[in-house]
């Protein structure tokens, strides 16, 4: 798995890992100075980095706003294998006013469907796209919440939020990957900056948050005007 790759190069690094590690709280000890109280002990850094994703940690434990920017929405989605030649060549997307769904082949003889109802329903666990009916279902579908959010204040002079916590979109975007990385990379780049003390704590945030919100910001506009070509309304972006 792509995460496995990651943790193994940065374990080649000299990166200190621990796992399990619940985290409990974190606490602005000082200006240069934020620590973390963790199961495996209390733990202290110039800065912090949230990557956790959907569950956004810190947002939650230090109550940054990360209001929805779109209507409700739940995407299913799941694996088949068999032949559907449909998809050999191209990924295909569907869309109405309720909603899209997406299928490819992934490799040979194992195909991907994602299905996002704009209306916020759930769908039934045994629901698949039409033209992968035929096949046979790799395990169950799942499912998750992917209405837009974007953190109120993404950066800070004692941390930084990246990826999915600090800027959720739906799988439309096809980049979610690409922001998850490009955003770790920036901040850790301006982290390491302020660590060798060629630019300020406070300028390397505010320099993090307007790249962030841009990007984000840019990419709700494209995501919106293809749903209001659906005829869904209520995807502007600036919620």
């Amino acid at each position: 798995m792509f995460d496995q790759l990651l943790l193994d190069y940065a374990n080649k690094q000299g990166v200190e890992v621990r796992q399990p590690c619940a985290i409990d709280r974190v606490q602005l000890a000082q200006e240069n100075e934020v620590r973390v109280l963790t199961g495996a002990g209390p733990f202290s850094a110039r800065t912090l980095v949230d990557a956790t994703g959907r569950a956004s940690w810190l947002s939650r434990r230090l109550g940054i706003a990360r209001g929805a920017r779109s209507p409700r929405l739940i995407a299913r989605y799941g694996y088949a294998a068999g032949s559907c030649s449909g998809l050999d060549d191209a990924p295909e997307l569907v869309g109405d006013s309720k909603g899209w769904v997406w299928t490819a082949m992934v490799q040979p003889g194992l195909y991907h469907w994602t299905r996002v109802a704009a209306d916020g329903s759930r769908p039934p666990t045994s629901w698949v796209p039409v033209n992968l009916r035929r096949l046979t279902p790799i395990g169950q579908s799942r499912g998750a919440g992917v209405t837009w959010r974007m953190a109120a204040h993404p950066a800070h002079p004692a941390w930084s939020i990246v990826g999915d916590a600090a800027c959720l979109l739906d799988p439309l975007s096809s980049k979610g990957v690409l922001r998850a990385m490009m955003s770790g990379i920036a901040a850790g780049h301006l982290i390491a900056n302020v660590l060798d003390g060629r630019i300020a704590a406070n300028a390397a945030a505010n320099v993090y948050q307007h790249w962030l919100s841009e990007w984000c910001a840019r990419e709700a506009m494209r995501l919106a005007t293809f749903y209001r070509q659906l005829g869904i309304a209520g995807f502007d972006g600036r919620r």
